[in-house]
């Protein structure tokens, strides 16, 4: 992406942000995530969230990140210790009382269930997956404030943005969500919602307090995914545009567009070239 746009770029691996945090960002006006950051430590996320105190520039590529609370040992480099518990979409589950981590001695699972939820870092939160279809976005009404047009220039209200690819969208598989009580501003804009999902399409156990039959992508508003654009500290934006697999399809490809024509690229172009990287742009209000 960055380099078909001409944007010199370097890239930073989880460990090496681990082990040097908030000072390995501060040379970089804007960072990029890949498509499924899901598991942090506490060193990464302290790293990000003070980089970003400072003013940097957050674009959040992927779905379900900043998850799962993961732990290290400095005597076992290359050893991650994640231990999954009560809550969240898992494979396994640690028995009571195994359900602290061994290397820092932390609860670990979730970072929800750590005070941490991704809402309060990038706005947005896995809530729900299905692997039937995917489904494009379309603009809201917020899309038009101000403070985040620049991003859809050359589109229209009416436009798909993202209506093709893998199993038909940009939007799908793992789905994040924005939710004010988790976290996300009230000053955050919702720049694009998807719908239309099936009853394939489930909510993640952490979401629901009780099971219910009714409650899938075919009957329920916790389906329409949604990108985020909002302040996290003063000055500096983040934006959150797509599911799992939506960077992949719909923003990073050259040739990629909407069903009328626009390119889908210059979504993120526009961001990074015209906010993220310039240093004369003005300051984001809360307003």
């Amino acid at each position: 992406m960055a380099g078909g746009s001409g944007i010199d770029y370097d890239v930073v691996t989880d460990d090496v942000l681990h082990e040097e945090g908030a000072s390995l960002l501060s040379p970089y006006r804007c960072i990029v995530t890949g498509t499924h950051p899901e598991y942090h430590s506490v060193q990464m996320l302290d790293g990000i969230d003070a980089w970003l105190g400072t003013g940097g520039r957050l674009v959040y590529l992927g779905g379900n990140g900043f998850y799962w609370r993961a732990a290290t040992h400095d005597a076992h480099p290359g050893v991650i210790e994640v231990r999954r518990g009560e809550a969240g979409t898992r494979c396994f589950e640690m028995p009571a009382g195994e359900r602290h981590n061994q290397f820092d001695g932390e609860f670990g699972g979730l970072w929800r269930s750590n005070g941490r939820p991704p809402q309060s870092l990038v706005g947005v939160g896995f809530v729900a997956e299905g692997f039937d279809s995917c489904h494009w976005y379309e603009r809201t009404d917020a899309s038009f404030d101000p403070r985040a047009a620049f991003i859809f220039e050359g589109t229209n209200k009416e436009d798909r943005i993202g209506d093709f690819g893998v199993l038909g969208g940009a939007a799908g598989l793992e789905l994040d969500a924005a939710d004010p009580t988790l976290g996300t501003p009230a000053h955050a804009l919702v720049l694009a919602r998807s719908a239309g999902y099936s009853n394939v399409y489930l909510v993640t156990v952490e979401e629901m307090m009780s099971t219910h039959p009714s409650v899938d992508g075919s009957t329920t508003r916790w389906f329409e995914r949604s990108w985020c654009f909002l302040k996290r500290h003063p000055g500096e934006p983040c934006f959150r545009p797509a599911p799992l697999h939506g960077l992949r399809r719909s923003l990073i490809s050259g040739t990629a567009t909407t069903s009328r024509g626009s390119p889908a690229m210059s979504f993120v172009d526009s961001l990074i070239r015209r906010r993220s990287l310039d240093r004369t742009s003005k300051r984001l209000s809360s307003g």
